[in-house]
Parts: C-alpha cells; structure tokens; sequence
C-alpha cells in the first residue's frame, strides 16, 4: 500500500487560478497506481488529516506541494529522510538541505516520525514535470530502498 499525498491551492494565485500542481500530480499519479490519496488543506487540519492516514500502515508515502522549484526534500529542521536520500543520489535531482517552515515541513516532519518511507517533492507551479515525478516514483516502488 502506498499513499500520495498533496494539497489544496492556497495564497493569492492558488485561489485566483484555483490549482496547486501537487494536487493536480498527486491525483493523476493515484489514479495511474492506485494509491491511496491524501489532498490537503494548507492549515492545520492538514496535520491531523494525515496523521489520521498514516494509522494505516504504508510500504510508502509519497508527499508532493507547491515550491519555486522542482527538488526533493532530505530534510526537515529535525529529521533526515535516509529514504529520501538514497532515491535522490539514484537520480539527478536537486535537493535542498531545509525544506523551510510552512506546512510542508510541518506535514513532512510528522510523516516521517510515523513512515520513515516517506518522501516529499516541491513542484514548480509554473513548470511541473509529470513524467519526471512519475519517474521518481516508480524509482520507489520498484526500490523500496
């Protein structure tokens, strides 16, 4: 079992062009590897949204939100996510070593302290690449590292 997780649009463009891309990714993907799938809102109803999801036990998770650029998050401001990095150093990807302070981080630091399988992509909200993602994610579930 693998669960996507994304969120709802927020701030100013997000609501005015009312999409988010990790939304828009994460339910193509679900859909194409039938996951289960987590879209949420960016409040704190996100953080018990997913650790309600999380009861359930995944081989998994794989976390996508809305950034200035494409890259995989190791980090959070309290965990690594060895995961993370051994998917990261099979690809060419940028990473970035503090995954900042919003509910990315908040949703992404509760997620590993449940899955220590759990990954997290920001996408570019101008340029986000599907087939790349999906690329990324069948590098986990075929590794499973």
């Amino acid at each position: 079992m693998i669960l996507i997780t994304g969120f709802e649009p927020f701030g100013i463009m997000g609501n005015l062009l009312n999409i988010n891309p990790s939304k828009i990714v994460g339910t193509r993907l679900s859909k194409e590897f039938k996951t289960d799938l987590l879209i949420m809102k960016v409040n704190n109803s996100c953080l018990r949204d997913l650790k309600n999801k999380l009861k359930k036990r995944y081989n998994f998770v794989f976390m996508l939100g809305q950034g200035d650029e494409f890259r995989i998050e190791t980090k959070t401001n309290s965990q690594t996510s060895n995961f993370a990095k051994k998917i990261k150093s099979k690809m060419s990807l940028l990473t970035l070593d503090n995954i900042g302070d919003f509910y990315c981080e908040k949703s992404y630091n509760q997620a590993l302290k449940i899955n220590k399988k759990t990954i997290f992509i920001h996408l570019s909200s101008i340029n986000y690449n599907y087939s790349k993602v999906k690329n990324i994610f069948m590098e986990c579930l075929n590794g499973r590292t």
